[in-house]
């Protein structure tokens, strides 16, 4: 895909299990996108720790990911919901 573009000497891409350690050091990315993952993936609660030790201070995170309800009296079936969060990781002193 990234040798289609011009910017293709800019992109890097990897490929590893995104619900172990990631393999980045701490305050290494400007942002950090993630589209309908998390709910895929074991232990989330550890998994947006480690977006976040990865994150630049001042770095953006957005995700969006994707939800099921339980049954109720207006919808029996349960419904799937969608949200999107955003997150700024702020300065601080470590």
């Amino acid at each position: 895909m990234e040798e289609r573009r011009p910017l293709a000497a800019q992109v890097h891409f990897e490929q590893f299990d995104a619900s172990k350690n990631l393999p980045f050091a701490d305050n290494t990315f400007d942002a950090i996108f993630s589209y309908d993952v998390l709910c895929h993936l074991p232990g989330r609660p550890g998994v947006l720790c480690e977006m976040f030790r990865i994150l630049k201070p001042g770095g953006r995170m957005l995700f969006s990911d994707a939800a099921e309800c339980f049954p109720t009296k207006k919808s029996p079936r349960g419904a799937r919901l969608a949200f999107t969060c955003t997150a700024r990781r702020e300065r601080w002193n470590d």
